[in-house]
């Protein structure tokens, strides 16, 4: 599996603008981009679990990568919708982000790492807080 999927979907987002302005030529292109971001989300699901099923058997390392792959594909994708690249941030896209933020907290408590932790933790809370402000 590629480490991020959003490569592989990212060429949909940076596509340029299509000639075709018909009604039909984009829904198209609205089409194409809600499957990239279908795509990496579902990727992100499975890396989540992934993670999960690491901790449980106490494979904290691998765990802690399948996370990062998530985070990372997750990320990426929110901050080009950010940026007004297409697409809009769905409530499973900020429901993953947030369980995956989690996940990596409790892997670096878990691995002793307590101030690495508290400092996701406190990220993550200014960029919700951001955000509703």
């Amino acid at each position: 599996a590629p480490d991020n999927i959003y490569d592989m979907a990212k060429s949909v987002f940076s596509e340029p603008e299509e000639d075709d302005k018909s009604p039909t030529g984009q829904q198209r292109k609205r089409q194409r981009r809600r499957a990239a971001e279908e795509d990496v989300t579902a990727f992100a699901l499975l890396q989540l679990n992934l993670g999960r099923s690491y901790v449980a058997m106490g494979y904290f390392r691998e765990a802690t990568e399948a996370c990062n792959r998530a985070l990372d594909s997750v990320q990426a994708l929110h901050d080009r919708i950010s940026r007004g690249e297409g697409g809009e941030i769905s409530s499973s896209l900020d429901t993953i982000r947030t369980a995956l933020t989690y996940n990596m907290g409790f892997l670096y408590h878990e691995q002793g790492r307590h101030q690495a932790a508290l400092e996701l933790f406190c990220s993550f809370l200014e960029r919700v807080s951001d955000r509703h402000t």
